[in-house]
């Protein structure tokens, strides 16, 4: 499905990022039916996507995108930027923030599992294993507080805990 960005015409500025086209825009009916040129009159354009991410070591480096607009298409393009902490503990401040970080993806993605619903069907022992894994994943980052920076595993050789078979 291609994405679009509407653009300001006279100052080439993107001011609205869109994974569709809305059906109906302003006092357009049916816009997203509209055909290419007519969409282009009004500063709509389809973004030109890169393709898969190149491989980076997350801890070194950091991706984000870039739009670039062009006559016909916004052309979205990664950027690789490097995290060059100077020192010491700068590299440890980073690779911490980074690891908190997943650290809270992973209680994210399990949030639903203290859900008083669920926990009702589900049961005390299912709802004891999943509370257990949840602190487990609070607990990790201090597991790395002792260690030298040199001992800090890569990112792709973490081993997080694993949450229970649901």
């Amino acid at each position: 499905m291609t994405r679009y960005a509407y653009v300001n015409v006279e100052s080439r500025e993107i001011i609205e990022v869109c994974d569709a086209l809305p059906t109906s825009w302003k006092n357009y009916s049916n816009f997203n039916l509209m055909d290419s040129e007519g969409l282009k009159l009004l500063g709509w354009l389809p973004i030109v996507e890169p393709g898969e991410p190149p491989e980076i070591d997350r801890f070194l480096d950091r991706i984000t995108t870039r739009y670039d607009i062009g006559e016909d298409a916004v052309y979205c393009l990664y950027v690789i930027e490097a995290l060059d902490p100077e020192s010491v503990a700068d590299k440890r401040q980073v690779y911490m923030d980074r690891l908190r970080h997943q650290r809270n993806y992973l209680l994210q993605l399990s949030d639903w599992t203290v859900l008083p619903d669920m926990i009702e069907m589900k049961g005390e022992t299912w709802k004891s294993q999943w509370a257990a894994y949840r602190q487990q994943l609070r607990d990790f980052t201090s597991t790395f507080d002792a260690l030298d920076l040199s001992e800090f595993p890569t990112f792709e050789n973490i081993s997080w805990p694993t949450p229970p078979s649901a």
